[in-house]
Protein backbone atom coordinates (compact mmCIF):
# COMPACT_ATOMS: atom_id res chain seq x y z
CA UNK A 1 0.00 0.00 0.00
CA UNK A 2 1.50 3.08 -1.04
CA UNK A 3 2.10 6.09 1.41
CA UNK A 4 2.54 9.96 1.05
CA UNK A 5 5.87 9.93 2.57
CA UNK A 6 8.11 8.59 0.28
CA UNK A 7 5.68 9.14 -2.90
CA UNK A 8 7.23 12.99 -3.50
CA UNK A 9 9.04 14.62 -6.14
CA UNK A 10 9.88 17.74 -6.76
CA UNK A 11 8.15 20.33 -9.05
CA UNK A 12 9.73 22.13 -11.76
CA UNK A 13 8.29 25.84 -13.06
CA UNK A 14 8.35 26.90 -16.67
CA UNK A 15 11.37 28.27 -16.77
CA UNK A 16 12.84 24.81 -15.59
CA UNK A 17 14.17 25.62 -12.12
CA UNK A 18 12.32 24.21 -8.68
CA UNK A 19 9.31 25.50 -7.83
CA UNK A 20 10.65 26.77 -4.47
CA UNK A 21 9.65 30.05 -2.46
CA UNK A 22 12.33 31.95 -2.96
CA UNK A 23 11.60 33.93 0.20
CA UNK A 24 12.47 33.43 3.75
CA UNK A 25 8.54 33.11 5.11
CA UNK A 26 5.94 32.71 3.35
CA UNK A 27 2.39 33.52 4.72
CA UNK A 28 -0.61 31.36 4.54
CA UNK A 29 -4.45 32.72 4.95
CA UNK A 30 -8.12 31.01 5.59
CA UNK A 31 -10.98 32.25 3.57
CA UNK A 32 -13.70 33.60 6.00
CA UNK A 33 -16.14 31.06 4.49
CA UNK A 34 -14.84 28.02 6.49
CA UNK A 35 -16.05 24.75 6.36
CA UNK A 36 -19.74 23.45 7.23
CA UNK A 37 -18.24 20.71 9.42
CA UNK A 38 -15.77 22.65 11.42
CA UNK A 39 -15.75 25.51 13.83
CA UNK A 40 -13.25 28.40 12.39
CA UNK A 41 -10.66 27.41 15.47
CA UNK A 42 -10.78 23.82 14.61
CA UNK A 43 -9.27 24.71 11.21
CA UNK A 44 -6.78 27.01 12.39
CA UNK A 45 -5.73 24.53 14.39
CA UNK A 46 -5.78 21.47 12.31
CA UNK A 47 -3.75 23.65 9.54
CA UNK A 48 -1.54 25.18 11.56
CA UNK A 49 -0.51 21.60 12.33
CA UNK A 50 -0.19 21.02 8.87
CA UNK A 51 2.17 23.77 9.21
CA UNK A 52 4.19 23.39 11.87
CA UNK A 53 4.53 19.59 10.38
CA UNK A 54 6.43 21.11 7.36
CA UNK A 55 8.06 24.51 8.80
CA UNK A 56 9.49 21.66 11.80
CA UNK A 57 11.51 20.34 9.46
CA UNK A 58 14.88 20.72 11.38
CA UNK A 59 17.07 20.92 7.62
CA UNK A 60 14.27 23.60 6.47
CA UNK A 61 15.15 27.17 5.89
CA UNK A 62 11.54 27.52 5.43
CA UNK A 63 9.80 29.78 7.58
CA UNK A 64 5.42 30.35 7.62
CA UNK A 65 3.54 33.16 9.33
CA UNK A 66 -0.31 33.28 9.39
CA UNK A 67 -1.69 36.40 7.65
CA UNK A 68 -5.30 36.02 9.63
CA UNK A 69 -8.76 34.74 8.38
CA UNK A 70 -9.76 36.80 5.23
CA UNK A 71 -13.32 37.60 3.37
CA UNK A 72 -11.26 37.97 0.30
CA UNK A 73 -8.09 36.56 -1.04
CA UNK A 74 -4.99 37.75 -0.90
CA UNK A 75 -3.30 36.71 -3.98
CA UNK A 76 -0.19 36.05 -2.31
CA UNK A 77 1.49 33.35 -0.83
CA UNK A 78 -0.83 30.43 0.15
CA UNK A 79 -4.45 31.03 0.60
CA UNK A 80 -6.78 27.97 1.76
CA UNK A 81 -10.47 27.96 1.39
CA UNK A 82 -13.24 25.15 1.59
CA UNK A 83 -15.72 24.55 -1.34
CA UNK A 84 -19.23 23.81 -0.09
CA UNK A 85 -21.19 24.00 -2.88
CA UNK A 86 -19.37 23.50 -6.31
CA UNK A 87 -16.42 20.95 -6.81
CA UNK A 88 -13.66 21.21 -9.78
CA UNK A 89 -14.54 18.84 -12.01
CA UNK A 90 -10.47 18.24 -12.75
CA UNK A 91 -9.72 17.14 -9.20
CA UNK A 92 -12.64 14.93 -9.34
CA UNK A 93 -13.52 12.93 -6.06
CA UNK A 94 -10.31 14.33 -4.60
CA UNK A 95 -10.55 15.94 -0.85
CA UNK A 96 -7.95 18.68 -1.86
CA UNK A 97 -6.47 20.36 -4.73
CA UNK A 98 -3.58 22.97 -4.97
CA UNK A 99 -3.95 24.95 -7.82
CA UNK A 100 -3.93 28.49 -9.53
CA UNK A 101 -0.22 29.00 -8.83
CA UNK A 102 0.86 32.47 -10.39
CA UNK A 103 5.05 32.05 -11.08
CA UNK A 104 7.76 34.03 -12.02
CA UNK A 105 11.24 34.16 -12.56
CA UNK A 106 12.02 34.57 -8.45
CA UNK A 107 9.78 31.55 -7.76
CA UNK A 108 6.10 31.37 -6.47
CA UNK A 109 3.87 34.39 -5.55
CA UNK A 110 0.60 32.65 -5.06
CA UNK A 111 -0.68 29.52 -4.71
CA UNK A 112 -4.15 28.10 -3.21
CA UNK A 113 -5.54 25.06 -1.45
CA UNK A 114 -8.97 24.13 -1.76
CA UNK A 115 -10.89 21.82 0.23
CA UNK A 116 -13.48 19.80 -1.27
CA UNK A 117 -16.54 20.38 1.07
CA UNK A 118 -19.36 19.05 -1.55
CA UNK A 119 -18.17 15.41 -1.46
CA UNK A 120 -16.31 14.97 1.78
CA UNK A 121 -17.57 15.61 5.54
CA UNK A 122 -14.27 17.09 7.55
CA UNK A 123 -13.07 16.22 10.92
CA UNK A 124 -9.83 16.80 13.07
CA UNK A 125 -10.34 13.95 15.67
CA UNK A 126 -11.73 10.13 14.88
CA UNK A 127 -10.68 9.75 11.49
CA UNK A 128 -8.40 6.56 12.57
CA UNK A 129 -11.68 5.33 13.38
CA UNK A 130 -12.49 2.93 10.17
CA UNK A 131 -16.07 2.99 10.84
CA UNK A 132 -15.73 6.86 10.56
CA UNK A 133 -16.89 8.70 7.31
CA UNK A 134 -15.25 11.98 8.03
CA UNK A 135 -11.86 12.90 6.57
CA UNK A 136 -8.92 14.34 8.32
CA UNK A 137 -8.06 18.06 7.65
CA UNK A 138 -4.84 18.12 8.66
CA UNK A 139 -3.83 15.10 7.25
CA UNK A 140 -5.65 16.41 4.00
CA UNK A 141 -3.42 20.07 4.64
CA UNK A 142 0.04 18.13 5.58
CA UNK A 143 -0.65 16.70 2.03
CA UNK A 144 -1.37 19.90 -0.28
CA UNK A 145 1.14 22.22 1.69
CA UNK A 146 3.55 19.79 0.18
CA UNK A 147 2.26 20.80 -3.04
CA UNK A 148 2.66 24.09 -2.23
CA UNK A 149 5.68 24.44 -1.51
CA UNK A 150 7.13 22.45 -4.66
CA UNK A 151 6.53 18.88 -3.81
CA UNK A 152 4.49 16.51 -6.38
CA UNK A 153 3.32 12.93 -6.53
CA UNK A 154 5.93 10.16 -7.61
CA UNK A 155 4.68 9.77 -10.99
CA UNK A 156 4.15 5.87 -9.83
CA UNK A 157 2.25 6.61 -6.89
CA UNK A 158 -1.24 6.56 -5.96
CA UNK A 159 -2.48 8.48 -3.15
CA UNK A 160 -5.51 7.72 -0.75
CA UNK A 161 -5.37 7.57 2.91
CA UNK A 162 -5.55 4.44 4.87
CA UNK A 163 -6.90 4.47 8.35
CA UNK A 164 -3.40 3.26 9.51
CA UNK A 165 -1.37 5.27 7.90
CA UNK A 166 -2.82 8.51 9.04
CA UNK A 167 -0.01 9.67 11.10
CA UNK A 168 2.42 9.78 8.58
CA UNK A 169 -0.06 11.82 6.63
CA UNK A 170 -0.17 14.14 9.19
CA UNK A 171 3.55 13.88 10.91
CA UNK A 172 5.64 13.75 7.72
CA UNK A 173 7.04 10.15 9.03
CA UNK A 174 9.40 9.05 6.43
CA UNK A 175 11.13 10.96 3.47
CA UNK A 176 9.25 13.73 2.72
CA UNK A 177 11.32 15.71 5.32
CA UNK A 178 14.50 15.03 3.11
CA UNK A 179 12.56 16.11 0.25
CA UNK A 180 12.00 19.93 1.69
CA UNK A 181 15.24 20.06 2.63
CA UNK A 182 16.38 19.40 -0.58
CA UNK A 183 14.43 22.73 -1.60
CA UNK A 184 14.86 24.41 1.21
CA UNK A 185 17.98 23.08 3.28
CA UNK A 186 20.88 25.50 3.96
CA UNK A 187 19.50 28.28 1.26
CA UNK A 188 21.23 30.77 3.98
CA UNK A 189 25.09 29.17 3.18
CA UNK A 190 24.13 29.33 -0.39
CA UNK A 191 23.59 25.27 -0.51
CA UNK A 192 21.00 22.71 -0.53
CA UNK A 193 21.14 19.30 0.97
CA UNK A 194 21.85 16.29 -0.86
CA UNK A 195 19.31 16.20 -3.93
CA UNK A 196 16.89 13.21 -3.16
Amino acid sequence: VPTSANAYVVLFDQYGNYRSWKKATVQWALAGNGSKDLSMEEIKSAVGGAIDAWQNVTCSSLNFSFGGVVNANPNKDIFIRWWENSWYPEAQDAAGLTTNWIVGPGGPKKVEIFFNGLSFTWATSGTDDPFSNATDVQAVATHEIGHAIGLDHHSASVHYFIQLELEKFKNLIDEVPLRNCSLYGLRSLGGYCDRI
